[in-house]
């Protein structure tokens, strides 16, 4: 299924989720303010130590300058073997992954960050977009539009400024 043809199922379903939720126009602009966002920087200066080392090169590798390119994986794999208990270097590196059309390691690599999320607490709304929405994109590209949808839909409700467009950029995780 083409990108295009994809953005325009989920576009219509969500349309129709709205309409059933009971949103009209009058309230449905004002929907993105009422979800929480959330971004790598939120948490970038949590932790101890060496939590905050791992960090600064996840912030790297999502800078603009590095952000889909090899350094950047590299960044991020270096982050690990500094902290390999970070779910954030974990999610960094599946977003990486998805952009270059590594999709097995993106799902491993989500697996992981869920995994140490949910080590550490709760898992946080606007993580789980990003969550889903990676997971999304990976099924999309496994041709799995039945699977993908319900994930996609799921991201662009909780984090509709991030994936509205059904794709995570570095400067929005970041």
């Amino acid at each position: 299924m083409s990108a295009l043809r994809m953005a325009l199922v989920v576009a219509c379903a969500l349309g129709v989720c709205v309409a059933c939720r009971g949103i009209g126009p009058d309230r449905a602009h004002t929907l993105e303010a009422d979800v929480p966002t959330w971004h790598f920087a939120d948490v970038a200066e949590e932790g101890d130590a060496r939590r905050r080392a791992s960090n600064r090169l996840v912030d790297e590798a999502l800078s603009d300058e590095l952000a889909d390119t090899p350094r950047a994986v590299e960044r991020i794999r270096r982050a690990l073997q500094v902290d390999p208990t970070n779910p954030w270097a974990y999610l960094a590196l599946a977003r990486e992954q998805v952009s270059r059309g590594e999709y097995p390691a993106a799902w491993a690599a989500l697996d992981q960050a869920e995994a140490r999320i949910l080590a550490e607490g709760e898992i946080p709304p606007g993580v789980q977009a990003h969550l889903s929405g990676l997971r999304g994109r990976v099924l999309v590209a496994q041709d799995n539009s039945a699977a993908a949808f319900p994930l996609l839909a799921e991201a662009a409700r909780l984090a509709p400024a991030a994936w509205d467009d059904q794709h995570l950029n570095a400067a929005e995780l970041r």
